[in-house]
């Protein structure tokens, strides 16, 4: 098994994830929560960090956000760009990692960052980076 057989296999496993009732239902909820926690977001610049598969990030662009979405994983960066041509909403996707966020001259107005500190060695440096892209 060469090396990018585990990360397809993780992209193919959210797949089937999102598809299953159970993971629609979750995802639903999720994303609820975090649409009514966030407001309104046209015109707001806006950075997923850990976007996966882009599901997220798309919704935001939808509603109008600038969004960037981040991600470590090449088939996660892969699978959200195979959702922006299905989807078509204007998304940037940036290959990255948490840790040392690659915006050395770019703030955002909101970050998020869903399902992601449990798989970051230092959790601390990831909130440290995410405060420090943030707009003042």
């Amino acid at each position: 098994m060469n090396s990018a057989q585990p990360r397809e296999a993780l992209a193919k496993s959210y797949a089937r994830w999102r598809s299953s009732r159970l993971g629609q239902i979750t995802d639903a909820l999720e994303q609820q929560l975090l649409l009514e926690l966030l407001g309104p977001v046209a015109g707001l610049t806006l950075l997923d960090i850990g976007c996966g598969d882009g599901a997220l990030a798309m919704e935001l662009a939808r509603r109008g956000a600038i969004v960037t979405g981040l991600d470590a994983d090449p088939a996660m960066i892969a699978a959200a760009r195979r959702r922006l041509e299905n989807e078509g909403a204007p998304l940037r996707l940036v290959d990255g990692r948490a840790e040392r966020l690659p915006f050395d001259d770019e703030a955002f107005d909101l970050v998020v960052a869903v399902t992601v500190l449990c798989f970051v060695r230092d959790d601390e440096r990831v909130v440290a980076e995410m405060a420090r892209v943030l707009k003042r």
